[in-house]
């Protein structure tokens, strides 16, 4: 199996691949990689879209093909004036009985609704993989771990004497960042800052 990092044409691959319905195990076949590095790609890359289907408005709420409430939300904000709340993109957000339903689709492989032959007339919230944002994400985060602490030595000298004295008083990091007002003032007060 290739070790190396994924690339954006293999990334390219994947996201055809998935909208042409294959299987994970065929994706990682096909790219001559495990189908755990492509499991853990589009789990980790996989974006989230609120967009609803062709001719219907984004609502993922379980109750939504058979309620017939209107004007929840008091007078109709919609440019459209619907009728039923239904129909509204806003009727998740204003209706005191919303129950969210999500696609059962995306807790098993491969995860995402690109192959999904609903998509079009979905209206729940839609996981996607997309190759050029998730090879950007990648690069981002690969370019974040290599970049280092965002210290100078004396920024981090100076960090340490505030920090330290408060650890040796049996404060824990977590209780240190927690009273987060009082480490500010510190910081400002030594010329640094913590934002």
């Amino acid at each position: 199996m290739n070790k190396k990092h994924l690339t954006l044409q293999k990334r390219q691959s994947i996201e055809q691949m998935l909208n042409s319905k294959m299987k994970l195990a065929e994706v990682a076949g096909t790219l001559g990689v495990s189908k755990s590095t492509i499991s853990r790609e589009v789990r980790a890359h996989a974006k989230r879209y609120r967009v609803g289907g062709q001719g219907f408005n984004f609502n993922e709420c379980k109750k939504r093909y058979g309620c017939q409430k209107a004007w929840v939300c008091g007078t109709c904000k919609s440019h459209k004036k619907f009728k039923l709340c239904r129909r509204c993109a806003m009727c998740n957000s204003h209706c005191p009985d919303f129950e969210k339903e999500e696609c059962p689709k995306l807790a098993k492989p491969p995860y995402v609704c690109n192959g999904c032959g609903k998509r079009s007339i979905c209206t729940l919230e839609k996981k996607l993989y997309v190759a050029n944002e998730a090879h950007e994400e990648y690069r981002n985060i690969l370019s974040e771990s290599r970049a280092g602490l965002p210290y100078t030595e004396e920024e981090l000298q100076q960090l340490d004497q505030l920090i330290t004295p408060l650890i040796q008083q049996g404060q824990s990091p977590y209780h240190i960042c927690a009273t987060k007002r009082r480490f500010n003032h510190d910081l400002r007060k030594n010329g640094l800052s913590s934002d």
